[in-house]
């Protein structure tokens, strides 16, 4: 009348079902694990039953019982299954992020390979055409050039053969 079984998901047990009652009727009990409430104060553990009756005479028989109290190892074993299936939810979480930041990283690099093409070509292009107009022009092949107007073209393709340099190193880099 002080105490209720139940199984550790809460199905209450009738006394019959007890584990004290089966080990009486000679049905052995192994590792029996239960909930044990006291109806008259706030007492609920988690116990663990073992016994086996002895017959010891012509119509005697010993009921052992062994009794653990695995209230703490159960609630460790929730605490770690709960702290195990956290993590399993934050690995997932994780290598989402990871998988978004490889997709978001791969179209960045498309993009930056896609703008040094076009760099390549709308620079290259122009320069190509500076330099091959001002060895045109150096040649005098157009007409003569004083001595400061050559000076000043020699400046123009030197400055524009460093910018394709400049340009280049920039792509090889990248």
């Amino acid at each position: 009348e002080i105490f209720e079984l139940s199984t550790i998901a809460s199905v209450r047990l009738a006394p019959d079902q007890w584990p004290l009652a089966c080990t009486r009727r000679g049905e052995p009990v192994e590792g029996l694990e239960l909930r044990v409430r006291r109806r008259d104060m706030p007492w609920d553990r988690l116990i663990s039953y073992s016994g086996r009756r002895v017959q010891y005479g012509e119509d005697k028989y010993l009921a052992f019982m062994t009794l653990n109290d695995i209230t703490d190892r159960k609630q460790a074993e929730r605490a770690l299954l709960e702290s195990h299936e956290e993590l399993e939810v934050r690995i997932a979480e994780r290598t989402r992020d990871l998988q978004s930041a490889l997709v978001a990283a791969e179209a960045a690099d498309r993009i930056k390979s896609a703008f040094l093409a076009t760099m390549s070509h709308e620079l290259r292009t122009p320069l190509n055409s500076i330099i091959g107009f001002t060895g045109i022009l150096l040649q005098e092949l157009a007409g003569p050039l004083n001595q400061e107007q050559a000076k000043q073209l020699g400046m123009v393709r030197g400055s524009a053969r460093h910018l394709l340099d400049l340009v280049s190193d920039v792509l090889d880099i990248s």
